[in-house]
């Protein structure tokens, strides 16, 4: 997950779910994987520093977190089943989005950045936070944050060897089903 997420600069919290719900269950996932984005993203900046607009982040940052934290609050009213359903549903509708935005080259000026910053705010908020953790559940979270810090620095150097379209098909992939096998568990069981 840390080499994928260092790759797409997403993918480790879209990735971990599908380890970590059967383990601490779908609500504890989200503020553990928030707590962990800490440490992977502070990661990806420094490795990928001389890639980061930092005009372009302060637009996505300013008009994505009110949103994200809306988000949040309306995650915590969810049932761990229709968390999992939630995220699969967005996980999976990801892949088509982003491939008929790049079919029709799309582009963004600033002000279409700060709305897709809004819109990101509102994805990434079920992914933030829902509440405080036990202690036990921190530490997993830091632990997570620290394992992804080498697949960070691998994805550096993998993303130098793969063509575009390797890339695309690898997080797409990894993307759709892990997003199908959540929508999968919580509606089996």
């Amino acid at each position: 997950a840390g080499i994928v997420g260092g790759l797409a600069g997403y993918g480790t919290g879209l990735l971990m779910p599908l380890v970590l719900v059967p383990i601490i269950g779908a609500h504890a996932v989200v503020p553990v994987i928030g707590l962990s984005a800490i440490i992977t993203n502070a990661t990806r900046v420094v490795a990928f520093k001389d890639d980061l607009d930092i005009r372009k982040t302060v637009i996505v940052t300013i008009t994505a977190l009110p949103f994200a934290a809306l988000t949040a609050w309306g995650y915590t009213r969810l049932t761990s089943d229709g968390a999992a359903v939630l995220i699969g549903v967005m996980l999976v509708v990801l892949v088509p989005l982003r491939r008929l935005l790049k079919r029709y080259q799309v582009t963004l000026s600033e002000r279409g950045l700060a709305v897709a910053g809004g819109g990101y705010g509102l994805l990434s908020g079920v992914c933030a936070g829902a509440g405080a953790l036990p202690l036990k559940l921190v530490l997993l979270a830091l632990l997570i944050g620290a394992m992804a810090t080498p697949g960070t620095l691998t994805a550096k150097w993998l993303v130098r060897k793969f063509s575009a379209r390797v890339h695309d098909v690898i997080l797409e992939g990894a993307i759709m089903v892990g997003g199908l096998v959540l929508v999968w568990r919580a509606l089996v069981g």
